[in-house]
């Protein structure tokens, strides 16, 4: 983890319970269809379009039992007018409940993307290389590991350069 103290760069959690306690119903079901899309290069996703952008998609997701927002704000969009005030609804939400958090050296937030959204929150930057050598390492668990071997570092147990 690098995040300098002196620049004012947050890291913002919004419990997914809040969000969907408080979305409206017709905005819910808006979200449900798969009506969203995304840039590829904005967004770490394995395959490929032809067309530069991800395959139409729910931005609500039913996975395992859980269901969470496949969501990149600013980069997801729909051609639909509904969708795009859905869109609108739902950032309005994010940005009411985001609890920012200063992330310090040797930090540790375990949180799960399957209960909580996160987004990084710029309010200051007084040192532009410290920034530009911000870091935070990111876990992923997976149930099947054969999916993602060609992704993995060698010579390295099961790390991934992304």
């Amino acid at each position: 983890m690098r995040n300098s103290p002196i620049n004012q760069v947050y890291t913002v959690f919004v419990r997914l319970s809040d969000v969907f306690r408080y979305l409206d119903p017709k905005v819910y079901d808006t979200l449900c269809q798969p009506i969203f899309y995304s840039p590829r290069d904005t967004i770490h996703v394995y395959g490929g379009q032809p067309d530069g952008y991800t395959p139409l998609k729910p931005i609500v997701t039913f996975e395992r039992g859980h269901t969470f927002l496949a969501y990149f704000e600013g980069n997801t969009t729909s051609k639909s007018a509904e969708g795009q005030l859905a869109i609108q609804a739902l950032d309005k939400l994010l940005h009411q409940f985001g609890y920012p958090v200063f992330l310090e050296e040797r930090s540790l937030v375990a949180v799960s993307n399957n209960t909580a959204m996160h987004a990084r929150s710029v309010i200051k930057i007084n040192d532009v290389p410290a920034h530009q050598n911000r870091w935070l390492l990111k876990t992923w668990n997976v149930d099947d590991i054969s999916v993602h071997k060609q992704h993995l570092m060698p010579n390295c147990l099961h790390t991934s350069d992304e």
